[in-house]
């Protein structure tokens, strides 16, 4: 595929300043060399830029589930998925099961103990979708950036997540009912 010329809004991050447009974030600049179907948001193939666009990917999807026993046999047994791994995360009373899904994966939750706030979701709602994860790669600064537009979230601060990451929930009357959680993994 040939490379195109796009004209962007600059929106990012810049190691150095930038000659095409004087180091302004707010001018106009014209990219070479991106493909169609890149993904533009990311800045991804323009050295030294960082783009703010704060959700990289869809981390997960996450289903609480009331026997996870009997859910892990479900996707493994009658869908044919593979299950990566199981890790409990005691920050949140939950136990897990990931199923890589092609570019996401599918986690299952399941309450420690019985206990929790995923507890008190089957107990109110049974099992079923519980949240959206997306990645992110500073989760300080998206949760500032988001407060600041009214959201709120379930805690101050990032919390341990399961793999290592940094997770923060956003409370779901914030974001049209659907319980969102942002995910920064560990840096390599």
């Amino acid at each position: 595929m040939a490379p195109v010329s796009l004209w962007v809004r600059c929106r990012v991050a810049i190691k150095e300043p930038c000659p095409a447009n004087n180091g302004s974030s707010g001018a106009w600049t014209n990219i070479r060399g991106l493909r169609c179907g890149g993904l533009l948001s990311h800045a991804e193939g323009i050295q030294g830029v960082r783009a703010l666009s704060m959700i990289r990917r869809l981390d997960h999807i996450a289903i609480a589930v009331p026997d996870i026993e009997a859910a892990i046999a479900r996707f493994v047994e009658d869908l044919g998925i593979e299950l990566a791994g199981r890790e409990d995360v005691p920050t949140e009373s939950t136990t897990t099961a990931f199923f890589p899904i092609e570019g996401t994966q599918i986690e299952l939750i399941h309450p420690m103990e019985g206990a929790g706030p995923v507890q008190g979701f089957l107990d109110k709602r049974g099992g079923g979708l519980h949240h959206l994860c997306f990645e992110t790669d500073d989760i300080e600064t998206d949760m500032k950036r988001l407060q600041e537009k009214g959201y709120r979230f379930l805690s101050e601060a990032p919390k341990p997540g399961a793999h290592g990451t940094r997770v923060a929930f956003i409370h779901p009357k914030s974001a049209g009912g659907v319980l969102i959680e942002l995910a920064e993994h560990p840096k390599e």
